[in-house]
């Protein structure tokens, strides 16, 4: 399956994520097990920020808890490779870490933020600060780090925040830093979340929190996310910039800055890309 245009892909985004039979586990081991009972991640408050190199062990996150993604939500089956995600909190950022294995050869060929999404290898975290209402965003980057945003808050929505990428034999590994500062809330701790890994060669969408019998089309519905507990509240307003870019739906803007330092090349920043 071919990626959406950007005009479907804002729409189902803006829709929400996946749930039901979910794996948690404090620490860095991953579990198999699902449960219905098991869809929330009581997220773990770390003192000192775990390491954003790609290239850090894994065992580095230990702190964070890590999650399994067992299910391809688009053929609607179990996952046919292993994908796990860790999240960690300092109760100012949110941290993420993707540890993915493909035995496709990766595909990595956007190294401009916010330009071209839909057709490289992604991982993608969905965060729901009012729980199952509010406002949805989603923090999305490529094997390389090239980095991708999303929010129901506004079309025009360009936070200043960190990811990283890098491949390595068999997988590649991305870290996240998103500031709860620039997502807006009610004062909520118990969010909702999901985790998506795409393989674009095959169209294998696997996630975290799911129901056998949740539509293929959708890996980001909030109907099927799990929950985040124990998170700090998000703002109910942040600050708007000083010169709002002006742009059309899913349109692109063009400002530059460095991206993932251990990608290698420097990539460009713009705003909200159009759809994967």
């Amino acid at each position: 399956m071919g990626p959406l245009n950007g005009t479907i892909r804002c729409s189902i985004l803006w829709a929400a994520a996946a749930a039901l039979a979910a794996v948690v586990v404090p620490g860095a081991q991953v579990r198999a097990e699902q449960a219905a009972d098991a869809r929330a991640i009581a997220i773990p408050l770390v003192q000192a920020a775990p390491p954003l190199d790609p290239n850090a062990d894994r065992a580095t996150w230990k702190d964070a808890a890590t999650v399994a993604l067992p299910w391809d939500v688009q053929h609607q089956r179990a996952a046919s490779e292993p994908a796990s995600a860790a999240i960690a909190t300092d109760g100012t950022n949110v941290f993420v870490r993707f540890d993915v294995e493909q035995r496709e050869t990766l595909l990595t060929q956007q190294h401009t933020n916010d330009v071209g999404d839909g057709t490289d290898d992604e991982v993608w975290v969905d965060l729901w600060p009012n729980g199952s209402s509010g406002f949805f965003y989603q923090f999305a980057a490529t094997a390389i780090g090239t980095r991708y945003e999303y929010s129901s808050e506004n079309t025009a929505y360009a936070p200043t925040w960190t990811a990283a990428g890098r491949p390595r034999s068999g997988g590649f590994t991305v870290t996240m830093k998103i500031p709860v500062a620039i997502m807006r809330g009610n004062g909520a701790s118990a969010w909702k979340v999901q985790f998506v890994r795409i393989v674009r060669s095959t169209g294998e969408r696997q996630i975290w929190s799911y129901a056998p019998s949740q539509p293929g089309n959708n890996a980001d519905d909030v109907t099927y996310a799990g929950t985040l507990t124990g998170m700090a509240s998000a703002p109910a307003s942040r600050p708007k910039p000083a010169s709002p870019p002006s742009r059309s739906h899913c349109a692109i803007r063009a400002p530059a800055a460095p991206a993932s330092p251990w990608a290698g090349p420097p990539t460009q920043e713009r705003a909200s890309p159009p759809g994967r």
